[in-house]
């Protein structure tokens, strides 16, 4: 499994109100499951949880992407079990004061990337819950952004596998097989 960043376009203004609402160079996460090329997201446009674009679709576009070394099993199996689930349009708005969700029903990018990963007993090694105890809790409290993904890999010793455009990524994903 493969936890994909999407970099912020400056010339996108849906990419940068992101940006700016979550103070990061990063406007969307994304999962990758082994030998697919469809990401698996929360998405704003379809309203839910599912497979969205591939990355040829979105072949442009800058993305950091970080290679999971465990079992994709269990956590494919949890978000999976996402999928359909609607998008958190209340919880995106966490950043501005009031209007924040706290509803385990619904889920954005972000809070997807990371429940995701937390559901994994171990990752490159490292006990998610000694190392991400702090994240568990905040877990459902808004707001989560991709500052919490970066800090729970970080803290897993992960280092991104990727940085470039996402058709550069298909390719090399492709000359590999």
């Amino acid at each position: 499994m493969k936890v994909v960043l999407v970099k912020s376009n400056m010339w996108n203004p849906k990419q940068m109100v992101i940006s700016l609402f979550t103070w990061s160079k990063v406007c969307h996460a994304a999962l990758l499951f082994n030998n697919t090329y469809r990401l698996y997201d929360a998405s704003e446009s379809r309203g839910d949880v599912d497979y969205g674009k591939t990355l040829e679709q979105i072949k442009n576009q800058k993305i950091i992407v970080y290679d999971i070394p465990e079992s994709e099993e269990a956590a494919k199996k949890y978000a999976l079990l996402k999928r359909g689930t609607k998008y958190d349009w209340k919880g995106i708005m966490g950043w501005v004061p009031f209007f924040s969700s706290n509803d385990p029903q619904t889920v954005y990018c972000f809070e997807l990337v990371l429940q995701t990963l937390l559901t994994m007993s171990h990752i490159n090694g490292f006990a998610t819950d000694r190392v991400a105890g702090d994240l568990r809790q905040k877990l459902f409290k808004k707001p989560i952004d991709s500052d919490d993904i970066f800090i729970l890999l970080e803290r897993c010793q992960l280092h991104p596998v990727f940085e470039g455009k996402a058709k550069d990524y298909l390719g090399k994903l492709l000359s590999e097989r």
